[in-house]
Parts: C-alpha cells; structure tokens; sequence
C-alpha cells in the first residue's frame, strides 16, 4: 500500500469518516454487553443487599437463640442441684425444707456438708443399753427381756 496524498478537503473528510466509522463499529463491538453488565451489576447489587439483610437477621436470632439456651443449661443445671441437694438431705436425715442450706458445688461436698449438718441436727438418740444387755435383734430382745423377768424359783 504506497501512500497516497491527500489533495482535497473532500478527500480528507472521506478518509476521518472511514477511520471514525470503524473506530465507532470497534467500540461499539466492544462494549456491546455494556447493558446486559449494567443490569446483572444492579440486579447482584440488590441480591447482595438481600442476603445482607438476612444474614443480619439470621446474626441476630442466633443470638437470641444462645442467649436461651445458655439461660435454659443454668435453669436445668439449678434444678439438678437442688434434685441433688434434697435426694442428699433426706438420705442423711435432714429435713426435707432444710435441704436448700446444703452448701457445695459437687456432689461429694454436699455429702460432707450433709454429714456435718445431720451431727448438727441429730437424730432421735437411741437410749443407752444396760451393761448386761447385748445389742442384737428386736425380735429376739423382748424375749430375752421376758425371761430375765421371770423369777425361776417358786413363790
């Protein structure tokens, strides 16, 4: 291709048309999609405002949701201490409206302070037995009481 020279306005004009036209069909080519982009950016846009919304939604009704159940463990684990405290008490002898002074975390330690606590309160002491009397069973003790109240010799 030599180059040719340009000799009239007309010529120039017909040449800055050409190149204009095929720089316009270039971009033009190029940013054909340039709406279809506009509208998936708006329509992603407000998607991702959406989602946003719920998952803040979301963020919060979990919260709650711990809080519960953080609130439900503490109610339960004080029902099980107290279920714990009263089973310890009647089992050692304390009353049964005494059983919410129990003090301890665990079980063994409200054991302990059940024992000291029953010495405290103490049960109805049995009578102290005669030096003679051997401890044994109350079936066969009132018979042995009989017969040491019976006067073997005659009146």
């Amino acid at each position: 291709m030599a180059f040719k020279t340009i000799e009239t306005q007309e010529e120039l004009d017909a040449i800055i048309d050409e190149r204009l036209t095929r720089e316009r069909e270039s971009t033009a080519e190029k940013y054909a999609d340039y709406e279809e982009v506009k509208n998936n950016n708006a329509t992603l846009t407000a998607e991702n405002n959406n989602l946003r919304e719920t998952i803040q939604t979301l963020t919060s009704e979990k919260t709650e949701l711990e809080e519960n159940y953080s609130k439900a463990g503490a109610k339960i684990k004080e029902y099980e201490m107290s279920d714990m405290k009263i089973k310890i008490a009647l089992q050692n002898g304390i009353p049964y409206d005494m059983a919410n002074r129990l003090v301890g975390e665990d079980e063994a330690s409200l054991i302990e302070d059940a024992k000291k606590m029953s010495e405290l309160i103490g049960g109805q002491p049995s009578p102290p037995l005669k030096k003679f009397e051997q401890k044994g069973d109350e079936e066969n003790a009132s018979y042995l009481n009989l017969i040491s109240n019976l006067k073997l010799e005659g009146e």
